[in-house]
């Protein structure tokens, strides 16, 4: 039995329906291709933008840490140092001050109280920066007048400024005199026993203290403390600060 030849219209459309099946498929795959890529490029930004808010949230703390630390050590360095000066002489409360860095002899005298009546703060430079552990002596108008008379203070005649801005009390000496007491042999003036020339030797004791000195231990029959010397009129503790360690009683 012999086949049939197809006829020329129909080989014709089952041809073109084999290539219009390979042209779906093949279109379906190019799209299903397009759409991954699509969805691996959206993921990809979708992690990068994740790891860049991660990144910014770990760094908030740091810059805050950083913040807080600045404003701890600027607050540290803007308190002011302190420093401790010891003010003494013919001040209303002799003693020891803290004062900020930087503060002025005036500003001590006003924390001990201001001047005495007896003060003669014309020896001091107030404008002066104090330094730590500095001494701030007020001295007396009569110590001032004694020592501009080359009488007190070791006979540094003229010697003012000097008088009021020691750094320590040293007990000075009385440079070329020579003199000291006969009844000790110490190196030490006895106030019962010396006389006005001796009594000059002192810091601070001019001449009339000396006199005082004398008609006091007249009066009263002598000393019995070393301490006593300071109920002799123009010898307040200012004064005593300074001769204590160089006179006796016996």
């Amino acid at each position: 039995m012999k086949r049939k030849p197809l006829e020329p219209g129909k080989y014709f459309c089952f041809f073109f329906s084999v290539i219009f099946i390979s042209c779906v498929l093949t279109g379906c795959s190019r799209r299903d291709d397009l759409f991954q890529e699509g969805s691996q490029e959206m993921a990809g930004e979708e992690e990068f933008q994740i790891t860049d808010q991660e990144t910014a949230n770990t760094q908030v703390p740091v810059s805050e840490a950083a913040i807080t630390e600045s404003a701890v050590l600027s607050e540290v360095s803007q308190e002011p140092e302190e420093i401790y000066v010891d003010v003494s002489g013919a001040v209303v409360s002799p003693g020891v001050y803290c004062l900020d860095a930087g503060s002025r002899i005036f500003q001590a005298i006003e924390a001990a109280g201001g001047c005495t009546t007896e003060a003669a703060p014309v020896c001091l430079n107030q404008a002066a920066e104090l330094s730590d552990g500095q001494k701030v002596y007020v001295p007396t108008v009569q110590e001032a007048e004694d020592v501009a008379a080359g009488n007190g203070a070791g006979g540094n005649a003229g010697n003012l400024w000097d008088l009021g801005t020691q750094s320590s009390v040293t007990g000075q000496t009385s440079e070329g005199t020579g003199q000291v007491s006969e009844d000790t042999g110490t190196g030490k003036v006895n106030i019962n026993t010396a006389d006005k020339e001796l009594l000059t030797t002192l810091p601070g004791v001019g001449s009339s203290k000396a006199d005082a000195i004398l008609a006091y231990r007249q009066d009263q029959g002598g000393f019995s403390s070393i301490e006593e010397i300071m109920n002799v009129e123009g010898i307040k503790e200012g004064v005593f600060a300074r001769i204590k360690d160089r006179i006796s009683v016996d």
